[in-house]
């Protein structure tokens, strides 16, 4: 039974060394100081959501049937858009970093630098957006 398991435990200790070092069963999000805003920092993309805003977001698409306004996105290449979604990257408070005000962020070529004004994230072509609650631009 004891050669069983250590067998076990080598056979695991194998599989996870084929993992690349970056796998990892933790999202790469982090909130701001006011929790306002959350961003979802992805190898090919980044999204941040906001839950409390008084901007005009750009008119919703008759064929979002979801929410709209809320949340922004870039890829690694192109602008920034909104997305009509019907989830969030949002992460409860304690379950993800909070990144101070002058911070910023990089992951994967992208960055977002945190400000008391808002957030504002780049792809590596140098395309983004700025958010916070009483604006928006892309760029």
């Amino acid at each position: 039974m004891r050669t069983r398991h250590m067998a076990l435990a080598a056979a695991a200790m194998g599989l996870a060394a084929l993992l690349p070092a970056t796998a990892s069963a933790v999202t790469p999000n982090f909130r701001t100081p006011s929790g306002n805003i959350g961003c979802d920092m992805r190898a090919a993309s980044v999204r941040c959501d906001i839950l409390s805003y008084t901007y005009r977001p750009p008119r919703k698409p008759a064929s979002c049937d979801f929410d709209w306004g809320g949340a922004i996105s870039i890829n690694k290449r192109g602008g920034a858009r909104f997305l009509c979604y019907s989830d969030t990257v949002m992460p409860p408070p304690g379950r993800a970093r909070t990144a101070r005000y002058g911070q910023t962020v990089y992951r994967n070529g992208f960055s977002c630098a945190v400000a008391r004004a808002g957030v504002t994230c780049r792809n590596p072509a140098g395309h983004g957006f700025f958010i916070s609650k009483q604006s928006y631009r892309r760029f």
